[in-house]
């Protein structure tokens, strides 16, 4: 791809089908870009990363880094997003550690007044050769 970026714009006409509910438009226009748009981008390798994200959803510049660099990790990959708008929050997260499962541990290191971090966990990425032979180049079953 060379450092190049695809800027896509896309005008949906989908008179006559009905009323159209917000997953339905997201999930469109996840399949056209990905069907019509990939096919655009010259060079693409199966181990090229494929990222699904809408405009609120930022991976950290650590993260992208090391899918960049290293190999072997599982796929897809699921990133875990805090709720919050340019803030930094010290909370933990909802999901119990395996330390606080313990019967009678984690009834005395963890108190429940403790709040809680609500994190949105979504799978967005892939390797372009996921996408293409287990997706069938359909960006939104990943979500799914």
């Amino acid at each position: 791809m060379d450092g190049k970026i695809l800027h896509s714009s896309l005008v949906l006409g989908l008179s006559g089908i009905g009323f159209l509910t917000f997953r339905y438009a997201d999930a469109y226009i996840r399949l056209y870009l990905s069907k019509k748009g990939l096919p655009l981008i010259d060079g693409l390798k199966d181990d090229d990363l494929f990222l699904l994200l809408d405009a609120d959803e930022l991976p950290d510049r650590q993260t992208l880094l090391f899918l960049k660099l290293y190999d072997g990790y599982g796929e897809p990959i699921r990133f875990g997003f805090r709720w919050n708008v340019f803030g930094f929050f010290w909370l933990k997260p909802e999901e119990p550690s395996d330390l606080e499962q313990l019967p009678l541990v984690g009834k005395l290191l963890f108190t429940p007044q403790t709040r809680a971090e609500r994190l949105l966990q979504l799978w967005v990425a892939c390797t372009m050769g996921m996408l293409r032979n287990v997706y069938g180049t359909n960006a939104m079953l990943m979500r799914r």
